[in-house]
């Protein structure tokens, strides 16, 4: 098999596919973080995302009318820009780096103001060091609020120093 023909085009659109990808795991990874739906709704739509990439026809190959639409489709200028790096004038590629480049950076934007405000809609506990000890000593079924709350500061020494287990820490 003959070596690609133009490397650093092959290159560039390698890394054009691995950014537009990132950059809708961003949007996608927050859109399920705000919704259900959209969680319910990728797994199909992802599935659909493969015919339509370009990675299973050329764009050469379809009527000028069809070019049109599905030269719209970001993925399709990546996968025929990567296809002119690999045989170069041996096929017949149609594609735009330019918009390819502008859809990858605002769909970036838009991933990272979603990412932004998706850490208001995720729920993370955060524990004190203190309050972990705690739960994890008190017998399974044991509510935790079964021993009083001492701020650390008040805590005697045998209770700063308690291990996962409830053993105390030799340090």
């Amino acid at each position: 098999m003959d070596p690609p023909v133009d490397m650093p085009r092959l290159l560039m659109a390698w890394g054009l596919l691995a950014w537009f990808g990132a950059s809708l795991a961003l949007v996608i990874g927050c859109g399920t973080a705000h919704s259900e739906t959209i969680e319910r709704l990728w797994h199909p739509a992802a599935y659909l995302l493969f015919p339509l990439s370009g990675a299973a026809f050329m764009v050469d190959w379809m009527p000028s009318r069809l070019q049109e639409f599905v030269l719209w489709i970001p993925m399709v200028d990546g996968v025929e820009m990567l296809r002119d790096g690999y045989f170069g004038s041996a096929v017949r590629t149609h594609y735009s780096a330019e918009y390819l480049t502008l859809c990858c950076g605002l769909l970036t934007l838009a991933g990272l103001a979603l990412v932004k405000n998706a850490g208001r809609h995720i729920e993370m506990k955060i524990y004190r060091a203190d309050e972990r000890e705690q739960d994890l000593s008190d017998p399974p079924g044991a509510s935790s609020g079964s021993r009083p709350r001492q701020s650390a500061g008040s805590q005697g020494a045998e209770d700063r120093h308690l291990g996962r287990n409830g053993a105390a820490n030799p340090h």
